[in-house]
């Protein structure tokens, strides 16, 4: 009972009335009335202080982190996440509630925390019209296997005071929970006050079982109602300090010179990532920390780990590049808002509503950041509230988006005015008028403002004064934004070549010929760099224009193709480039070349070949010269041998617990019989007798035998061509439920109440371990044998032990065993992932932590190492139509650093939860779904 009222209550949305203002408000409208009692807007936030019996116990923020289709199917859902800092007795708790609107009701469906979905049946009213006081109801139904009731009364509608400040109209409830699992039964009283606009802002939580009683009270909101704030200065800090460097943005700073002072650009990948939206704009961000802003309105930051810190989601689309200013993301969605959320974490720390949708990425300054609106303003917003500081009407909306730099912001009209402002107070300090339609938007560099037109003119103005410098002609039309550094200005026509002045006089440089593009250069150190639509990558010298380098974008296919069309971004030291990728379940894909090539890792990015099967799979598929084996959800196993072709090997009647390969033949079972069919098809090779099929108990190849568990009985060794026993090992305390491990020689180990090396000839045991059962594989790499050892008599966790002996050289503890998923070893590192989510790299002879990343769900499959890297899956959430966390990275073995990432289609197979399989030669087997159906993805890692 302890361990579901842990996590519990801080996520189940305790039934409540509707506060009579709210309902008399819109009492023909429910959902719009069950929107004010409780905000349901995407990216809303709250923060409260915690005490438990008075003293304080940290914090607690809600967040709406997203839409959800979750329950029966119903799209109409949103997800809303807690995090606890210091929840009493349990330390920082992180969970996340699904909430569906269902007429007048609120409902909860589920709870997901500590990576395990528990369904609420029937969903719970969270919140229920119409309001009286005194009104009472009452909930029977169950989170996963624990009995619930809840009899609610409405108390008041009533003003509270919380933090300082008065709340009117507000809901005070009293709900009784009675909590049932094996028998026993925990009672649990929660107050609750609502109210209009804001949702909850006080809590009084008692949990006699555990002795206790917590208040929350409200002290930070920010969504529809405002922003407001007790009196907590830290987090009113200004984002970016005087002094300080900007955060970067669309044109990589403030100043949108697209311009990188030193370095040089090579082919030498740094990472990829393949997202499986449509995106629009570069990743922004720094070393340690990258945002994307995805069109469907997911928001995320990734570290250098390939670790996704927070996602979620807004109005979609979002409608410009984001901004990082600081310790904030600044991004703007399709409501008018323009939010500031954390970069730590996600949260909001402030929204505001302007007049106009924003019209292009935000311009931050060291206290505040200028936003052009679609209703000709400029508005500077204070970086630590949000709140206007001054705004200015223009004649016509911005042209793109606004520059600063220094005390000075340029925005150019769409009407051809090009404004000068004090960034301090909006003043207008000059105005200059363009002699036809602007082109591209303001870039300023060497104390001057840029800008061109489509009368063939190159504006060069100081940016003190406005004073004219130089006017240029083009060639031709231009027919991008301009990029200017070491000392040239350089832009793309519309006749297909790139153009350069001299940044001093203006002085026409070069043109040069270019594959089409209407994406702006950029410059780095002494080369120009650009992109083609069709993915084609070209470096020119700055100073003459000369072909530097050229290459190809990779793609995952030989048939495939990409639209290059999103902005070259320079994150972490590399320009990333990017499109829409024309192939079978993917997307928009980003390539990162680094400016430093000495300093960089080799990125990899994946060629991909697409397998349809008839059933989604089962359990890891197989792969072996070309040909895929699924286990299927269907109890049939599947040979794909290309595209178009697939076949049945065998059908059983209940569960395929998976499939192996040993000459020519798969391996699986068939009931209580294992049974051994050619990869081509046609009739059984050879069968033997197994026991219940038991998900990850699957036969290991050696040289010329196979070696099959019988789960509860032993191990059986089989001629691999013909299945005639060669020796068979009776296990009768066998709890474990994996793979045999065979190591070089031919010798195989294998946990089963105890760990043992058996020889392969005779099954003579060489060395045990006692008290060790694995639910996972064992690995091996340079004379060490790696299991995630459970046991009874000692602690459970990772150990080396030596293949030889059975010596054991170290240990790690951890009571969170993975089920089927176990560690991979290789070039003397071993990476471990637990139950938790968590992925660790060890050094294998000495067993010290080399990195380590906090997945937000389960791997799914045991992780691939080869050639000096680690790839490793994470499941996503298979509850939720809608989750997005299901990926492929690669990373460095030794130091984590994510080289690649690749994020699948689909994952939504019932309560199935996806697990990948790899091939003899490092292909990845990831099982996803698509407009094809169930499929496989044979995934290839590429430098």
């Amino acid at each position: 009972m302890r361990r579901v009222l842990s996590w519990l209550p801080a996520v189940l949305l305790v039934p409540a009335a509707m506060a009579g203002a709210v309902a008399v408000s819109a009492p023909d409208d429910p959902t719009a009335a069950m929107r004010v009692l409780h905000p349901l807007d995407l990216g809303t936030t709250w923060v409260y202080d915690v005490t438990d019996h008075g003293k304080p116990s940290g914090t607690r923020t809600r967040q709406i982190v997203g839409q959800a289709g979750v329950g029966d199917g119903s799209l109409d859902a949103v997800a809303l996440r807690s995090v606890y800092t210091d929840y009493p007795g349990t330390g920082r708790s992180e969970s996340t509630a699904y909430l569906g609107l269902d007429g007048d009701r609120l409902l909860q469906h589920g709870v997901y925390s500590r990576h395990e979905y528990q369904a609420i049946e029937p969903p719970a009213p969270a919140y229920e019209l119409p309001a009286e006081a005194g009104h009472t109801w009452a909930y029977d139904g169950a989170v996963g296997d624990t009995r619930l009731r809840i009899d609610v009364r409405l108390e008041a509608i009533e003003d509270v005071e919380v933090s300082g400040r008065t709340f009117h109209g507000c809901a005070h409830f009293r709900s009784e929970f009675l909590f049932t699992l094996d028998g026993r039964t925990s009672p649990e009283t929660y107050e609750e006050w609502t109210c209009p606009g804001y949702g909850p802002v006080r809590i009084v939580d008692r949990v006699p079982a555990q002795g206790l009683e917590l208040v929350e009270e409200l002290v930070e909101f920010h969504g529809r109602a405002g922003n407001w704030w007790a009196d907590r200065p830290g987090r009113l800090t200004t984002a970016v300090g005087p002094g300080s460097t900007p955060g970067s943005t669309l044109g990589f700073g403030p100043d949108r010179a697209r311009s990188v002072p030193d370095g040089e650009v090579t082919p030498e990948l740094a990472w990829s990532e393949e997202r499986n939206t449509n995106v629009r704009f570069p990743p922004v961000g720094d070393d340690d920390l990258r945002v994307l802003a995805e069109t469907d309105g997911t928001v995320s930051a990734t570290d250098a780990l390939g670790q996704v810190r927070w996602r979620i989601r807004l109005a979609d689309p979002v409608v410009t590049t984001p901004a990082l200013a600081g310790p904030v993301v600044l991004v703007a969605d399709a409501e008018k808002d323009v939010w500031a959320l954390d970069a730590t974490d996600g949260t909001a720390r402030w929204v505001r509503r302007l007049g106009d949708v924003v019209s292009a990425s935000p311009a931050v300054g060291p206290t505040a950041a200028v936003v052009t609106t679609e209703d000709g303003a400029v508005t500077a917003l204070d970086l630590a509230t949000g709140a206007p500081v001054w705004s200015t009407g223009l004649g016509a909306p911005a042209y793109g988006a606004p520059a600063l730099a220094g005390d000075r912001v340029v925005v150019v009209d769409r009407s051809g005015t090009v404004t000068g402002l004090d960034v301090t107070d909006g003043h207008v300090s000059w105005t200059r008028t363009l002699e036809g339609e602007p082109v591209s938007a303001p870039v300023l560099a060497d104390g001057a403002a840029l800008v061109a037109d489509d009368a063939k003119v190159v504006y060069c103005w100081d940016l003190d004064d406005g004073g004219l410098r130089w006017e240029a002609l083009t060639d031709h039309v231009p027919d991008s934004d301009l990029a200017a550094g070491a000392g040239s200005a350089v832009l793309r026509t519309s006749n297909d070549h790139v153009e350069a002045f001299r940044l001093a006089d203006g002085d026409h440089a070069w043109t040069v010929p270019s594959p089409a593009s209407h994406l702006a250069p950029v410059v780095v150190g002494e080369q120009v760099v650009g992109v083609s639509e069709t993915g084609r990558v070209e470096v020119r010298d700055l100073a003459t224009g000369a072909a530097v380098d050229h290459w190809s974008l990779p793609l995952p296919t030989p048939g495939s193709s990409i639209d290059a069309d999103v902005p070259i971004g320079y994150v972490g030291h590399a320009l990333v480039l990017g499109g829409d990728v024309e192939a079978e379940g993917q997307r928009t894909t980003f390539f990162a070349y680094p400016v430093d090539p000495a300093g960089a890792r080799r990125g990899v990015a994946f060629a991909v070949d697409v397998r349809p099967v008839p059933s989604a799979a089962a359990a890891a598929p197989a792969f072996v010269d070309g040909t895929v084996l699924v286990a299927g959800q269907d109890h049939v196993l599947y040979a794909s041998t290309g595209p178009r072709s697939v076949g049945a090997l065998l059908e059983s009647d209940g569960l395929l617990p998976g499939v192996v390969v040993a000459h020519g033949l798969a391996i699986s079972q068939q009931g209580q019989e294992w049974q051994a069919v050619p990869v081509g098809g046609g009739a059984p090779a050879w069968t033997f007798p197994a026991a219940d099929p038991l998900p990850g108990s699957l036969p290991a190849a050696g040289e010329d035998a196979v070696f099959l568990p019988v789960h509860g009985a032993g191990l059986a060794a089989v001629d691999a061509a013909t299945g005639k026993a060669r020796w068979y090992h009776p296990l009768p305390g066998d709890v474990g439920g994996t793979t045999p491990l065979v190591l070089p020689g031919g010798d195989v180990v294998y946990a089963s109440g105890e760990l043992a090396r058996y020889d392969a000839a005779t099954g003579a045991v060489r060395w045990t371990v006692p008290d060790v059962a694995a639910f996972s594989s064992a690995t091996y790499d340079a004379g060490v044998v790696y299991v995630d050892a459970v046991r009874n008599q000692h602690p459970s966790g990772l150990a080396a032990y030596d293949a030889e002996t059975g010596r054991r050289l170290w240990f790690h503890e951890n009571q969170q065993t993975q089920i089927i998923a176990g560690p991979a070893a290789g070039e003397g590192v071993v990476v471990y992932p637990d139950a938790q989510g968590g992925v660790a790299a060890y050094d294998g002879r000495s067993g010290e932590e080399l990195w380590r990343v906090q997945l937000d769900s389960r791997v799914a499959g045991t992780p691939l190492v080869r050639d000096g890297r680690v790839y490793v899956t994470e499941t996503g959430h298979d509850e939720d139509l809608f989750q997005r966390g299901y990926q492929v990275v690669a990373h460095d073995l030794r130091t984590g650093v994510a080289l690649g990432g690749f994020e699948p289609p689909g994952s939504s197979f019932g309560r199935s939860v996806p697990t990948t399989g790899s091939g003899p030669g490092g292909e990845l087997l990831v099982p996803a779904t698509s407009r094809l159906g169930t499929i496989v993805l044979v995934l290839e890692a590429r430098p």
